[in-house]
């Protein structure tokens, strides 16, 4: 989670720069770190691509209640508009979509963090000692 915090803190870095395209893929990235971080911790081999991290992610963390639907409809959504950004040069960035962008990405951290914290918890009962 430490190679999703720091890009998290360079996302959050480029906007106030005014560094549209760059604050966009970091944030992009700061959630896919995330999400190999949290598969990992989950048992899974890391799939090879994006979208099959995506695509695993939705699957076996959003869909069975993980974290939210929402956290891979905002992990999909970020993808694609960050591969948008950065190959299709005629996309206009607005300041205030990147803004939520990394509002997105530091929530989605966050949860993420939170998850695999609560996993680490010992069970009632149990005790790691």
């Amino acid at each position: 989670m430490g190679v999703a915090q720091e890009v998290l803190e360079d996302a959050e870095t480029m906007l106030q720069r005014g560094r549209l395209r760059t604050s966009l893929d970091r944030s992009y990235y700061a959630m896919f770190h995330a999400a190999q971080a949290l598969l990992l911790h989950r048992g899974f081999p890391l799939p090879k691509s994006h979208h099959a991290v995506i695509s695993l992610f939705g699957r076996e963390v959003a869909r069975k209640g993980v974290m939210t639907r929402e956290s891979g409809r905002i992990l999909a959504q970020a993808f694609d508009l960050r591969r948008a950004g950065t190959y299709d040069v005629d996309v206009e960035l607005d300041s205030h979509q990147i803004a939520l962008v990394v509002e997105r990405a530091r929530w989605f951290v966050g949860e993420v963090e939170k998850v695999m914290g609560a996993n680490l918890q010992p069970k009632e009962g149990e005790s790691h000692a």
